[in-house]
Protein backbone atom coordinates (compact mmCIF):
# COMPACT_ATOMS: atom_id res chain seq x y z
CA UNK A 1 0.00 0.00 0.00
CA UNK A 2 1.49 3.06 -1.24
CA UNK A 3 -1.26 5.26 -0.05
CA UNK A 4 -4.89 4.97 1.44
CA UNK A 5 -6.69 2.17 -0.94
CA UNK A 6 -3.82 2.38 -3.46
CA UNK A 7 -1.43 -0.51 -3.58
CA UNK A 8 1.38 -1.23 -5.88
CA UNK A 9 2.28 -4.18 -7.66
CA UNK A 10 5.69 -5.67 -9.14
CA UNK A 11 6.20 -8.30 -11.33
CA UNK A 12 9.16 -10.95 -10.14
CA UNK A 13 11.37 -9.01 -12.09
CA UNK A 14 10.65 -5.95 -11.14
CA UNK A 15 10.48 -4.31 -14.58
CA UNK A 16 6.70 -3.74 -14.61
CA UNK A 17 4.73 -2.28 -12.19
CA UNK A 18 1.19 -1.64 -11.77
CA UNK A 19 -1.10 -0.04 -9.00
CA UNK A 20 -5.22 -0.69 -8.36
CA UNK A 21 -7.20 1.18 -6.13
CA UNK A 22 -9.90 -0.02 -4.09
CA UNK A 23 -13.40 2.42 -3.89
CA UNK A 24 -15.66 0.23 -1.25
CA UNK A 25 -16.44 -3.08 -3.33
CA UNK A 26 -14.84 -2.00 -6.38
CA UNK A 27 -11.30 -2.12 -7.54
CA UNK A 28 -9.99 -0.41 -10.50
CA UNK A 29 -6.65 -1.78 -12.06
CA UNK A 30 -4.46 0.86 -14.04
CA UNK A 31 -1.74 -1.07 -16.40
CA UNK A 32 -1.47 -4.29 -15.84
CA UNK A 33 -2.49 -5.65 -19.31
CA UNK A 34 1.06 -5.69 -20.83
CA UNK A 35 0.66 -9.91 -21.56
CA UNK A 36 -1.23 -12.18 -20.26
CA UNK A 37 0.17 -13.80 -17.98
CA UNK A 38 0.83 -10.71 -15.96
CA UNK A 39 -2.93 -9.94 -16.08
CA UNK A 40 -3.59 -13.35 -14.93
CA UNK A 41 -1.38 -13.03 -11.86
CA UNK A 42 -2.71 -9.54 -10.87
CA UNK A 43 -6.10 -10.80 -11.06
CA UNK A 44 -4.98 -13.78 -8.90
CA UNK A 45 -3.41 -11.92 -6.70
CA UNK A 46 -5.86 -8.77 -5.62
CA UNK A 47 -8.58 -12.11 -5.31
CA UNK A 48 -5.93 -13.40 -2.51
CA UNK A 49 -6.11 -9.91 -1.28
CA UNK A 50 -9.46 -8.64 -1.44
CA UNK A 51 -12.12 -11.19 -1.87
CA UNK A 52 -15.01 -9.65 -0.88
CA UNK A 53 -14.33 -6.63 -3.38
CA UNK A 54 -14.78 -6.97 -7.53
CA UNK A 55 -12.08 -6.04 -10.44
CA UNK A 56 -14.90 -3.88 -12.20
CA UNK A 57 -12.11 -1.92 -14.91
CA UNK A 58 -8.63 -2.03 -16.11
CA UNK A 59 -7.07 1.26 -17.52
CA UNK A 60 -5.16 1.53 -20.32
CA UNK A 61 -2.86 4.34 -21.10
CA UNK A 62 -2.36 4.14 -24.69
CA UNK A 63 -2.67 1.02 -27.35
CA UNK A 64 1.16 -0.60 -27.86
CA UNK A 65 1.12 -4.43 -28.28
CA UNK A 66 3.15 -4.42 -25.08
CA UNK A 67 0.62 -2.86 -23.16
CA UNK A 68 -2.68 -4.55 -24.24
CA UNK A 69 -1.61 -7.80 -24.76
CA UNK A 70 -3.34 -8.65 -21.89
CA UNK A 71 -6.55 -7.18 -21.92
CA UNK A 72 -8.59 -10.45 -22.91
CA UNK A 73 -7.99 -11.84 -19.42
CA UNK A 74 -9.47 -9.24 -18.16
CA UNK A 75 -12.75 -9.25 -20.54
CA UNK A 76 -12.87 -12.97 -19.68
CA UNK A 77 -13.89 -11.49 -16.40
CA UNK A 78 -16.52 -9.27 -17.88
CA UNK A 79 -13.97 -6.22 -16.77
CA UNK A 80 -14.92 -3.17 -18.36
CA UNK A 81 -11.72 -1.18 -20.50
CA UNK A 82 -10.57 2.42 -19.27
CA UNK A 83 -9.39 3.92 -21.93
CA UNK A 84 -9.21 7.20 -24.75
CA UNK A 85 -10.84 7.50 -27.83
CA UNK A 86 -8.04 7.01 -29.75
CA UNK A 87 -6.65 3.87 -27.39
CA UNK A 88 -10.29 2.33 -27.67
CA UNK A 89 -10.27 2.52 -31.51
CA UNK A 90 -6.99 0.63 -31.52
CA UNK A 91 -7.95 -2.09 -29.71
CA UNK A 92 -10.74 -2.36 -31.68
CA UNK A 93 -8.71 -2.64 -34.31
CA UNK A 94 -5.74 -4.97 -33.62
CA UNK A 95 -5.93 -8.53 -35.15
CA UNK A 96 -5.25 -10.56 -32.16
CA UNK A 97 -8.66 -9.28 -30.58
CA UNK A 98 -10.57 -9.96 -33.52
CA UNK A 99 -12.52 -13.37 -32.60
CA UNK A 100 -13.63 -11.16 -29.15
CA UNK A 101 -14.22 -7.95 -29.69
CA UNK A 102 -17.65 -8.18 -29.76
CA UNK A 103 -17.35 -9.02 -26.01
CA UNK A 104 -14.45 -5.92 -24.88
CA UNK A 105 -16.52 -3.59 -22.73
CA UNK A 106 -15.29 -0.18 -22.90
CA UNK A 107 -15.55 3.10 -20.99
CA UNK A 108 -14.54 6.74 -22.92
CA UNK A 109 -11.98 8.47 -20.69
CA UNK A 110 -11.90 12.29 -21.82
CA UNK A 111 -9.07 14.66 -21.06
CA UNK A 112 -9.20 15.84 -17.41
CA UNK A 113 -12.31 13.16 -16.06
CA UNK A 114 -12.17 12.16 -12.62
CA UNK A 115 -13.26 8.60 -11.75
CA UNK A 116 -13.63 7.57 -8.08
CA UNK A 117 -10.81 10.27 -7.10
CA UNK A 118 -8.53 9.66 -10.37
CA UNK A 119 -7.70 12.50 -12.39
CA UNK A 120 -7.52 11.11 -15.61
CA UNK A 121 -5.57 13.58 -18.43
CA UNK A 122 -5.32 12.70 -22.49
CA UNK A 123 -2.06 14.00 -24.19
CA UNK A 124 -0.93 14.36 -28.03
CA UNK A 125 2.57 13.08 -28.29
CA UNK A 126 4.99 11.81 -30.36
CA UNK A 127 4.61 7.83 -28.43
CA UNK A 128 1.65 7.17 -29.32
CA UNK A 129 -0.34 9.94 -30.77
CA UNK A 130 -2.29 10.37 -27.65
CA UNK A 131 -1.37 8.57 -24.53
CA UNK A 132 -3.12 9.00 -21.16
CA UNK A 133 -1.67 9.25 -17.63
CA UNK A 134 -3.50 9.82 -14.12
CA UNK A 135 -3.32 11.69 -11.22
CA UNK A 136 -4.17 10.57 -7.84
CA UNK A 137 -4.51 13.88 -6.25
CA UNK A 138 -5.04 13.07 -2.46
CA UNK A 139 -2.26 10.56 -2.73
CA UNK A 140 0.02 13.17 -4.68
CA UNK A 141 0.72 9.70 -6.94
CA UNK A 142 1.00 9.92 -10.78
CA UNK A 143 1.19 6.43 -13.06
CA UNK A 144 2.30 6.57 -16.47
CA UNK A 145 3.65 4.79 -18.87
CA UNK A 146 6.55 5.72 -20.99
CA UNK A 147 6.45 9.53 -21.28
CA UNK A 148 9.49 9.10 -18.15
CA UNK A 149 11.92 6.31 -19.11
CA UNK A 150 13.86 6.42 -15.65
CA UNK A 151 16.58 3.97 -14.48
CA UNK A 152 15.83 2.22 -11.01
CA UNK A 153 19.37 4.24 -10.11
CA UNK A 154 17.67 7.26 -11.21
CA UNK A 155 20.50 8.08 -13.80
CA UNK A 156 19.43 10.51 -15.88
CA UNK A 157 19.90 9.55 -19.65
CA UNK A 158 21.78 12.23 -21.96
CA UNK A 159 19.12 11.95 -24.41
CA UNK A 160 15.90 12.46 -23.79
CA UNK A 161 12.75 11.76 -26.22
CA UNK A 162 10.40 14.81 -26.83
CA UNK A 163 7.25 13.34 -25.38
CA UNK A 164 9.11 13.53 -21.82
CA UNK A 165 9.41 16.81 -22.35
CA UNK A 166 5.67 17.26 -23.80
CA UNK A 167 4.40 15.57 -20.21
CA UNK A 168 6.90 17.53 -18.44
CA UNK A 169 5.85 20.67 -19.20
CA UNK A 170 1.94 19.50 -18.79
CA UNK A 171 2.43 18.49 -15.54
CA UNK A 172 3.75 21.58 -14.73
CA UNK A 173 1.59 23.55 -16.56
CA UNK A 174 -1.61 22.01 -14.36
CA UNK A 175 0.66 22.25 -11.14
CA UNK A 176 0.05 18.88 -10.42
CA UNK A 177 1.07 18.72 -7.28
CA UNK A 178 2.77 15.10 -6.31
CA UNK A 179 5.57 13.23 -4.31
CA UNK A 180 5.72 10.06 -6.43
CA UNK A 181 5.98 9.06 -10.13
CA UNK A 182 5.02 4.94 -10.94
CA UNK A 183 6.47 4.15 -14.00
CA UNK A 184 4.74 1.31 -15.51
CA UNK A 185 8.30 0.01 -16.41
CA UNK A 186 11.46 -0.02 -14.34
CA UNK A 187 11.30 3.12 -11.66
CA UNK A 188 8.50 3.06 -9.81
CA UNK A 189 9.57 5.76 -7.54
CA UNK A 190 10.15 8.70 -9.43
CA UNK A 191 10.55 11.95 -7.89
CA UNK A 192 9.78 15.75 -8.29
CA UNK A 193 13.88 16.03 -8.40
CA UNK A 194 14.27 13.52 -10.71
CA UNK A 195 11.63 14.52 -12.83
CA UNK A 196 13.20 18.40 -12.65
CA UNK A 197 16.89 16.81 -13.92
CA UNK A 198 15.69 14.83 -16.53
CA UNK A 199 13.64 17.42 -17.81
CA UNK A 200 17.09 19.98 -17.17
CA UNK A 201 19.03 17.39 -19.69
CA UNK A 202 17.32 18.07 -22.61
CA UNK A 203 18.23 22.11 -22.00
Amino acid sequence: EIAKDLYLVNDSAAWRNSLFKVNGDKIIVFGASGYPAQAEKTIRLIGEQFPKQQITSIYVTHPHGSDIDGLKVYVDQGIEILADEYTIAAIKAYPDFAADIDRFKFRTIDHEQIIDGAHFYVLENMHSKRQSFVHFKDSGIIFQADFLHIAFDNTIAKVIPNYTRTFIDFVRSKQLKFKRIVGNYQNNNISVEVMNKTYDAMM
